[in-house]
């Protein structure tokens, strides 16, 4: 009998892109809204514009992070305070823009973020291995010329 390895479980690499985890949590924080209050609220341009402008008009004080979906390494991440300050083409390209989380964790003064890695080698009994080693990521924390303060 033969075994199958398979690099990928079909639609995993879903979770590895932004705008579409973001839609993922959006729909588990409607049916388990205290299991998945972990993320700040999001909105994914351009579907979901109205909503954004009327939760700012909600809350105006609140600063947003807004990243292009298909963006990496900081590309085109902007900080806002006003709908009308968003990106010119967020009405046509995607883009997903959260609450600015003001006050992160964080680690000898760095933000930081953690990838750990993980081999499945079955789901039924789910059977999973986690590699002793990880990959810690830091950056300086800089204030940052917000629009419309």
């Amino acid at each position: 009998m033969k075994r199958a390895l398979i690099n990928r479980y079909p639609l995993m690499d879903h979770f590895a892109k932004k705008n579409i985890f973001c839609v993922i949590i959006s729909r588990l924080q409607r049916f388990f809204p205290i299991d998945y209050r972990f993320m700040p609220d999001s909105f994914l341009l351009p579907d979901e514009i109205k909503d954004l402008e009327q939760h700012m008009r909600h809350f105006p004080n609140q600063c947003f992070i807004c990243k292009p979906s298909r963006g990496r390494g900081g590309e085109g991440i902007s900080l806002i305070k006003k709908f009308h300050d968003l990106p010119r083409n967020a009405n046509h390209n995607e883009f997903l823009v959260q609450r600015y989380v003001e006050n992160p964790l964080l680690m000898a003064s760095k933000k930081f973020d953690i990838r750990l890695y993980i081999v499945i080698k079955g789901v039924d009994p789910i059977e999973a291995y986690l590699f002793e080693e990880g990959l810690a990521r830091f950056c300086t924390v800089r204030k940052l010329a917000i629009h419309s303060l």
